[in-house]
């Protein structure tokens, strides 16, 4: 799906048939467990199901033609690879045209392997970039810690370091207080910068 691309709920005329627009949205979601490439673009359309529209229509029928041309994409997972959690996280403030709602996004790793990812729509309206930032490290960094709780649990005590590819400072400085660090206590963080121009 083109990211630039923002979805209304308003704009282009309806779809003459929209229990079939259902079904194929349906039938997309069983894909999303095995191909993590298309969540955020199935979710995109799953959330405007109940009056689907033409430009809607023509991202749906543009993720078959991806899927079509791409058979053998999926997760691979490599027999030698490390313990290391690896996250890249980033929300896309006001994404919502309808809501105006932040979006969530992350992806984890454990050494090569891709184990969780998300792309979901924020509860709240954010009145800033970093209050949508911030939420968005909140809940990867909670998913890290549960993950990391979890090999615990599996008895893998040697654990390097988490890193986590990040791109906004005032969210890192806010989560750098101690008052906010009770999460991180059990969870030893790097975080590094990418993209601060």
């Amino acid at each position: 799906m083109d990211p630039k691309l923002k979805l209304s709920s308003f704009e282009g005329d309806l779809v003459s048939n929209a229990s079939m627009h259902r079904r194929l949205i349906g039938h997309l979601f069983y894909l999303i467990i095995s191909s993590p490439d298309i969540t955020y673009a199935v979710h995109k359309l799953s959330q405007i199901v109940s009056q689907p529209r033409k430009p809607h229509l023509d991202v749906a029928h543009h993720l078959l033609q991806y899927i079509k041309a791409s058979p053998g994409q999926g997760i691979s997972f490599s027999t030698h690879s490390s313990f290391q959690l690896r996250a890249f996280v980033d929300a896309d403030w006001g994404a919502c045209l309808d809501m105006r709602k932040s979006i969530t996004g992350f992806y984890i790793f454990l050494g090569d392997s891709m184990i969780s990812w998300k792309a979901k729509k924020q509860t709240t309206v954010s009145k800033s970039s970093a209050e949508a930032e911030y939420r968005a490290l909140a809940l990867a960094i909670s998913e890290l810690v549960w993950i990391s709780q979890l090999l615990l649990d599996f008895q893998i005590t040697k654990q390097d370091p988490t890193i986590m590819f990040y791109d906004n400072l005032t969210a890192i400085h806010i989560a750098s207080i101690p008052f906010f660090m009770n999460e991180l206590n059990t969870l030893r963080l790097i975080v590094i910068l990418c993209g601060i121009r």
